[in-house]
């Protein structure tokens, strides 16, 4: 009786463990949700200011960026200049309104490269916080990296602020660029 009662034991035991992975793997996939649909705001004002309004093959002047992003963002073009990978230069800065929420918009380019920096206010939305989310962190920084339609992406947020690095080019010079432009960003947005 005790050797039936232990085998049983052992099955249910053996039953309940499928199960259990199964609903980390949907907890896993959630969390990926969430983080998609946190990247898909900026991944909207690229979609929106360079592929389908052509901001990729504008130009405009320190002075005109100054004046279409406003004081209180203007002074992330000399900054981020003086720090992204040789040879890109931003093209345009400007504010920008996507599906009811305004942006501030810069577009980094290089040849026929054309990379996106978009930052917007929380309104609420954040990153998730949990542990088992892939993520990487950068001089205090935390990125977040996803890839959707067919556009590159990483994502960091500071207290009031989310912001993004949206580009089809290949994920690891994406990320590079990311790197080298989210601390400033933060820094500068994190000031008091």
């Amino acid at each position: 009786l005790l050797s039936l009662c232990g085998l049983g034991t052992l099955q249910l035991w053996k039953l309940a463990g499928p199960s259990n992975e199964t609903s980390v793997t949907t907890q896993d996939l959630t969390l990926s949700e969430q983080i998609a649909s946190v990247m898909k705001i900026g991944i909207s004002d690229h979609i929106h200011c360079v592929i389908d309004s052509g901001f990729d093959k504008k130009t405009l002047t320190p002075e005109q960026m100054a004046q279409k992003m406003g004081p209180e963002y203007s002074g992330l073009v000399p900054l981020l200049n003086s720090r992204l990978p040789q040879g890109f230069l931003i093209s345009v800065g400007h504010r920008c309104r996507v599906n009811g929420r305004e942006f501030v918009h810069m577009v980094l380019k290089h040849d026929d490269r054309t990379v996106s920096v978009v930052i917007t206010e929380k309104q609420g939305i954040s990153f998730p916080a949990s542990s088992r989310v892939s993520h990487l962190e950068v001089q205090g920084v935390t990125l977040y990296q996803d890839k959707l339609q067919s556009l590159e992406a990483v994502g960091f947020e500071t207290k009031n602020h989310l912001a993004f690095v949206v580009s089809s080019l290949e994920h690891q010079e994406n990320f590079q660029i990311a790197s080298a432009v989210a601390p400033r960003v933060s820094g500068f947005l994190n000031k008091p």
